[in-house]
């Protein structure tokens, strides 16, 4: 082990790097949020149609999750009683 002084930055403007570094991602989170808050005002109509939107796509995916896996079930059921 070496006792020699390293050549890193003082711990002093470590801490201050640290700090301006914090404060500067804090800024930035806080300007996204606002943003998002602005962006997630939807009127009645448009959030009655995003929900309709998923609806459908729930319906569609169990429709095609229920097509696709019938015919392996029945193929199952069909054997087990024979």
């Amino acid at each position: 082990m070496s006792l020699e002084p390293s050549s890193s930055a003082p711990a002093g403007e470590v801490a201050a790097g640290y700090w301006a570094a914090r404060e500067e991602a804090a800024a930035r989170l806080e300007a996204m949020a606002a943003a998002a808050r602005v962006d997630d005002e939807l009127s009645e109509e448009e959030f009655q149609g995003n929900n309709q939107v998923q609806e459908d796509e729930v319906t569609d995916d169990a429709i095609a999750l229920i097509s696709f896996s019938l015919p392996k079930y029945y193929f199952l059921l069909v054997s087990a009683h024979r």
